[in-house]
């Protein structure tokens, strides 16, 4: 199997919110097994910061968590931090 299959199989296997601000930039971004409900842990959640020109600066991580072990519903009340690293 190719890399690129590789890649698309693994990309249908994970569920993908995105969170937009008022305009068209996603805010937080989400990723989980398939079948995970919003309001459970096994999300992987990351938050984007922009610019003044909406241009994207940062990733930061919640919780500095890379793992899938948040709560989607809560990506508001986590911490964020630049690494993913405690």
């Amino acid at each position: 199997m190719s890399i690129l299959n590789e890649r698309l199989r693994a990309i249908d296997l994970e569920n993908k919110i995105i969170d937009y601000d008022s305009g068209t930039n996603p805010i937080y971004v989400g990723t989980s097994s398939p079948g995970t409900a919003t309001d459970a842990a096994g999300w992987n959640i990351c938050k984007i910061t922009y610019d003044g020109n909406d241009n994207p600066t940062s990733i930061y991580w919640a919780n500095a968590n890379i793992g899938n072990a948040l709560i989607w519903d809560n990506r508001a009340t986590y911490t964020y931090t630049a690494t993913g690293a405690a």
